[in-house]
């Protein structure tokens, strides 16, 4: 069976990989030859190369990257925001079977949609468009630094920590102003003492596996990609009022098999866990010398896909 991962790529097809980042490419890498192990296809392409339920032109790899023309699909693995404005073939791709759900995709692309859905468990968060309306968000968040991020994005693009004294004198349309969860007491039932956020990752309702990432010297941002380095946590020692808070997050995804995702908490005063983002494209880069969670995660994911088609 062909699963069409699709992807926005960094170079034209003229490139000898799908990614101009390397891990990216070691992830895919690594997704495909699990994907081949279970039976399995993986065929990556720009999704603009996608028409009518075949891959015009692709990268697959079967020893080392190959390209591929004209390939039919039976699957896809969307790894770029499915609604993107002006995708000429959302509409084709609805008629496939879809890995990872629009509804889903959409809740984690749109950070203030997580926010109307899951306040409970979330900081004070308010759409802002403009300085006035900033000035007014201000007034309701208790707290002395705010956190300013685009409603929507991934990957820690644009995200600012700031002094209420210090407004910016320009707001971009859809920001969202939220309260600042102060990490520096870390995460106390686990040890980790510094800055952090604390990442779950999900497969079909069950806890797959977390870690902590800790974000580098001065840095607010717990993005691998900006320097911050991660510590890999047992699933027993996932504190409990995270493990309450996920089945909380699933039971409302239910219906939607199969469902891949990840959670990022971060824990203030080093022992109330906040929700702080939702992510229904999780990649799988920085795994260094833990290649076997890694194997083990893609594993679970080609299992829950073959549970999908079963029971379809």
């Amino acid at each position: 069976m062909n699963i069409g991962f699709l992807i926005i790529p960094s170079k034209d097809f003229s490139s000898k990989k799908p990614f101009k980042n390397e891990r990216e490419n070691i992830f895919l890498k690594k997704f495909s030859i699990v994907g081949k192990k279970n039976g399995f296809n993986v065929i990556s392409c720009c999704y603009k190369d996608y028409c009518n339920k075949k891959i015009k032109r692709a990268w697959i790899f079967d020893k080392n990257w190959k390209k591929a023309y004209n390939k039919k699909i039976d699957l896809i693995y969307l790894y770029f925001r499915f609604n993107t404005k002006g995708n000429k073939n959302k509409k084709q791709m609805k008629k496939l079977k879809l890995i990872n759900n629009p509804y889903l995709d959409e809740i984690g692309w749109d950070k203030y949609l997580t926010y109307k859905i899951f306040m409970k468990y979330m900081p004070d968060s308010f759409l802002v468009n403009n300085k006035q309306e900033l000035e007014k968000a201000v007034e309701k968040i208790k707290t002395e630094k705010v956190v300013l991020k685009p409603r929507h994005g991934s990957r820690g693009w644009h995200i600012k920590v700031i002094d209420k004294k210090d407004l910016p004198d320009k707001i971009e349309k859809n920001t969202l102003a939220m309260e600042f969860i102060d990490t520096s007491k870390g995460i106390k039932s686990l040890g980790i003492k510094k800055r952090h956020d604390f990442r779950v990752l999900i497969v079909d309702g069950k806890i797959d596996h977390c870690y902590v990432r800790i974000p580098k010297k001065g840095s607010f941002l717990a993005n691998c990609a900006k320097g911050a380095s991660k510590i890999f946590i047992a699933n027993d020692k996932i504190p409990k009022e995270v493990v309450k808070i996920v089945k909380k997050v699933d039971d409302r995804f239910k219906k939607y098999k199969p469902r891949v995702y990840t959670i990022d908490f971060l824990f203030d005063k080093g022992k109330k866990p906040y929700l702080i983002e939702f992510n229904s494209q999780p990649g799988a880069f920085y795994y260094d010398n833990h290649e076997e969670i890694r194997a083990r995660y893609f594993e679970n994911i080609f299992k829950a896909i073959k549970d999908y088609l079963k029971n379809k």
